[in-house]
């Protein structure tokens, strides 16, 4: 991505803050520093690409990846599939978004 492109994305997450609303009551209006708001128009198109790579990274298991949430299907996954395989691209799933500032619920 580059030239016109790549200024509008940069415009759309360029010095973002954040505050919560309760009721009346708000709290403190804070600069972030990375993400997308939430509702955005473009916050699922930008969630999809950010979490591509790890098609490929599921894939590296011999496993098939649903994205958006993130789940694993073991439908249509090698019948030679090992508990080890599983929590082996659990970890490394973990790894990725740790690095990349995603949180994966483990529940």
């Amino acid at each position: 991505m580059s030239g016109t492109t790549l200024t509008w994305i940069h415009s759309f997450l360029a010095n973002t803050s954040q505050s919560i609303k309760i009721s009346k009551c708000s709290s403190e209006t804070i600069p972030t520093f990375c993400g997308v708001s939430q509702g955005s128009v473009l916050g699922h198109l930008l969630f999809a690409m950010y979490t591509t790579p790890l098609s490929s990274l599921i894939h590296s298991h011999k496993l098939d990846p649903h994205l958006y949430p993130v789940y694993i299907s073991l439908a249509t996954a090698d019948t030679n599939l090992s508990l080890t395989q599983l929590v082996d691209c659990v970890s490394d799933i973990f790894d990725w978004m740790l690095n990349n500032k995603l949180r994966l619920n483990a529940a």
